[in-house]
């Protein structure tokens, strides 16, 4: 089943939706904690983007962005998608942001991408079972923790 486009702020997000690094952030976030401005984009499509994505972008105070492609369950302790994902960096300005979502999009629907869906369903792995998660945030810099900190749902390193 299709579902329409939407755009969810860090502070929106519920951890059945996204993968475990942004619900990782998310957690991080309600904590309290420094994290680097993101938004997730689900459901979205090449020919289909959420309506205020500009807005959410703006939000971000424009400037380079990163963009990556994720699924549910993808770093969980049956799947490890390392790699299997687009990422997008140095993304700046909206149509920027809008190509690098139809690279990520894409990426979703690759070759590499389902066969290893596939492989995981058939070992019963929630990561079969996927939707279009796109996260779009500020850069990590040094003001921020490594990537460590956002797993803290999957107990994968």
């Amino acid at each position: 089943m299709e579902h329409a486009p939407r755009i969810l702020k860090i502070s929106e997000v519920g951890a059945a939706e996204v993968d475990s690094e942004v619900a990782g952030l998310a957690d991080l976030h309600q904590m309290g904690l420094s994290v680097p401005g993101a938004f997730v984009a689900l459901d979205a499509r090449e020919a289909e983007l959420p309506e205020n994505l500009e807005e959410h972008y703006a939000a971000l105070g424009g400037g380079a962005v990163a963009v990556r492609s994720a699924a549910i369950g993808e770093d969980g302790q049956d799947a490890s998608c390392a790699g299997r994902y687009a990422t997008a960096l140095n993304v700046r300005g909206v149509e920027g942001l809008r190509r690098a979502i139809g690279v990520c999009v894409r990426w979703l629907s690759s070759a590499a991408v389902d066969a290893y869906h596939a492989e995981q369903a058939d070992g019963g792995s929630e990561v079969g079972n996927t939707r279009p998660i796109l996260t779009a945030g500020r850069e990590y810099s040094d003001n921020y923790a490594s990537d460590d900190a956002y797993l803290p749902r999957s107990g994968r390193r």
